[in-house]
């Protein structure tokens, strides 16, 4: 792959980890809203009702964070690879990843073949 597309890669990804940076900002700053309102006092209701759906919420929020951590983390490899010379590489079979698979997903290390076969 040549330098000026593995830096348009980059600059994805560099805006991508921004983007992931402030979604968990968000998603912590709604968790603490939910569990405490800031009040550092436990959020609770009278209501069995009230208290099922602040449960549901919460665990909602912190499955988005996880998510949103997971592809973080894929981002930081993803522009570590960058780095090293080996973006663009399947790690799985070391041959070059599909431009197109890249274009949906810069963040993926496998290419489509090898996606498939662990799936």
């Amino acid at each position: 792959m040549d330098n000026a597309k593995i830096e348009k890669f980059k600059r994805r990804l560099l805006n991508l980890r921004k983007d992931l940076k402030n979604r968990l900002e968000q998603h912590r700053k709604k968790l603490v809203r939910l569990t405490d309102r800031g009040t550092g006092e436990h959020v609770y209701s009278d209501h069995m009702a009230d208290m099922a759906t602040l449960g549901q919420e919460r665990e909602r929020e912190v499955v988005m964070m996880e998510r949103t951590w997971k592809t973080l983390l894929e981002v930081n490899e993803a522009l570590s690879r960058i780095e090293s010379g080996t973006f663009g590489l399947c790690v799985s079979c070391g041959k070059e990843i599909e431009i197109e698979r890249l274009d949906i997903i810069p963040f993926t290390k496998v290419c489509a073949e090898c996606s498939r076969r662990t799936a």
